[in-house]
């Protein structure tokens, strides 16, 4: 199996998988605990700026 053959397969593999359902997965991704954290930081930075 030669490297042309596996970039072949996974071109493959991807043109398989639907937009949408990549679509999801990244919301989901976007959703996750990892940026969660820093949106509510920058919500919260502007209201304390203002306020003081």
């Amino acid at each position: 199996m030669t490297p042309f053959d596996f970039g072949q397969n996974r071109c493959e593999d991807l043109q398989k998988m639907q937009p949408a359902q990549t679509l999801v997965r990244l919301n989901e991704f976007m959703d996750g605990e990892i940026f969660r954290p820093q949106l509510e930081t920058i919500r919260e930075k502007p209201r304390k700026a203002s306020g003081s």
